[in-house]
C-alpha cells in the first residue's frame, strides 16, 4: 500500500457523512478502520461496529495496538461490537425496511445516552449471507441515505472486494457521497441517491433521481456555454492582446487582440509555451521567469519584460485569477499594454 496518513484523512468527518469503504486485503481494513474507530472515541461519539468475518477480539486489538486500550470504553457503552446479520438482516432475507428501522433505532439510542452522535460501521457482507443480491443491498443503503442530512451519524460501510462483484460495487459506489480506497478519501462524483424515497421500488425511485440528475447536468453544461461564449466576446472587445495560459505557462486561449499580436490563431498556436511564439527584448528567459513566479503563490513576480511592436515598447503584465471563494485558478493571464 502507498504511505499514507490515514488518520488525518478521516479527521474532519462531520455528521452526515456516509463514506463507502472498499477493501481487498487485512491490512487496508485494518488502516482505515483503526483511526475511523479512534477518531469517534475521542470526539465522544457512540461507535458501533457490526462485525461479520472479523473476529470482535481482532477489531480491539487495533485499537490496543494504536495505544488506546478499548476497555474502559466499552464498561461506559460508548464502545459496542455487535453481529451484524442478526441486527442488520434477522430474517432469512435481506430486510431493507428492517436493516433501516434497526440503524434508526441504533441513532435514538446513542441520542438518549448522551453521546455526540452515532459513528457506525458495518461489515456489508453480512447481507450477502441471507442471500441478499444486490437489489436488496441497494435498497437498504438507498433508505439508510434519509437518516443522514439531519442525524449526528457517520457511517463506513466496509465492503470487501473479495466478496462483491462488480454490479453490487458499482451500485454501492453509486449512494455512497464519499469513498476511502488505499489511495485515499476521495468525494464521490458518482454519487447519486435521491436524499429520501419517495416510491416503495428504492430502484424506481434511484432511476428517476438519476434522470433528473443528467437534465440538471445538461441545463448546467448549456449555461456554461453562454457563460463562455459572453466571456470571450468581453475579451475580443477589447483593445490589449490578452493571452490565457496554463501553470507550465502554455498557451489556452487568445483573444482577437492577442491572434494579431502573436500573427497566428490562437488555434494553431495551442499548447506552445508562451515564450516560443512571443518575443520580448530582454529574450525568452525574461518571459518564462515572468511565469514561473506568477506560478507560485505569494511570490513577487519579476519587473514586466518589454515587447517591441512596430508601435513601441509595451509591458507584458501576468495575473493570476481568483475563483469564488478565494481558490486560485490554475490558469495565468498575461496582458500587453
Amino acid at each position: 500500500m502507498p504511505h499514507l496518513d490515514y488518520a488525518a484523512e478521516l479527521a474532519d468527518l462531520r455528521p452526515g457523512d456516509h463514506v463507502l469503504c472498499l477493501h481487498e486485503s487485512e491490512a487496508e481494513h485494518r488502516a482505515w478502520l483503526t483511526p475511523f474507530l479512534r477518531g469517534g472515541l475521542e470526539r465522544g461519539e457512540k461507535v458501533l461496529y457490526l462485525y461479520h468475518e472479523h473476529d470482535p477480539g481482532l477489531i480491539l486489538d487495533y485499537l490496543r495496538q494504536a495505544g488506546l486500550p478499548p476497555e474502559g470504553f466499552l464498561a461506559r457503552g460508548q464502545l459496542e461490537l455487535a453481529e451484524a446479520q442478526p441486527l442488520l438482516f434477522p430474517r432469512e432475507i435481506c430486510d431493507p425496511q428492517v436493516a433501516t428501522r434497526t440503524l434508526r433505532q441504533a441513532l435514538n439510542r446513542a441520542m438518549d445516552e448522551g453521546w455526540g452522535g452515532l459513528r457506525l460501521t458495518a461489515e456489508m457482507a453480512a447481507g450477502l449471507n441471507q442471500g441478499a443480491a444486490g437489489g436488496e443491498l441497494l435498497g437498504y443503503e438507498c433508505l439508510s441515505n434519509a437518516l443522514f442530512p439531519d442525524h449526528l451519524l457517520i457511517a463506513l460501510c466496509q465492503y470487501d472486494r473479495r466478496r462483491f462483484d462488480s454490479a453490487q460495487l458499482l451500485e454501492a459506489l453509486a449512494l455512497h457521497s464519499e469513498v476511502v480506497t488505499p489511495t485515499g478519501r476521495h468525494d464521490n462524483f458518482y454519487f447519486s441517491a435521491p436524499p429520501y424515497l419517495t416510491r416503495s421500488e428504492p430502484a424506481e425511485s434511484l432511476l428517476q433521481h438519476r434522470l433528473e440528475r443528467l437534465e440538471r447536468r445538461t441545463a448546467q453544461a448549456r449555461t456554461l456555454d453562454e457563460d463562455l461564449e459572453f466571456a470571450t466576446a468581453v475579451l475580443d472587445a477589447m483593445a490589449a492582446p490578452v493571452l490565457v495560459l496554463d501553470a507550465s505557462g502554455r498557451l489556452v486561449f487568445a483573444n482577437i487582440s492577442g491572434e494579431q499580436l502573436l500573427g497566428e490563431p490562437a488555434e494553431k498556436l495551442r499548447g506552445r509555451l508562451v515564450w516560443e511564439v512571443l518575443e520580448v527584448q530582454e529574450g525568452p528567459g525574461a518571459l518564462r521567469d515572468l511565469v514561473r513566479g506568477g506560478t507560485e503563490e505569494g511570490s513577487t513576480p519579476p519587473a514586466p519584460p518589454e515587447l517591441l511592436t512596430q508601435n513601441g515598447r509595451r509591458r507584458c503584465y501576468l495575473t493570476r485569477p481568483h475563483l469564488p471563494g478565494g481558490r486560485a485558478s490554475g490558469h495565468l493571464v498575461l496582458t500587453v499594454v
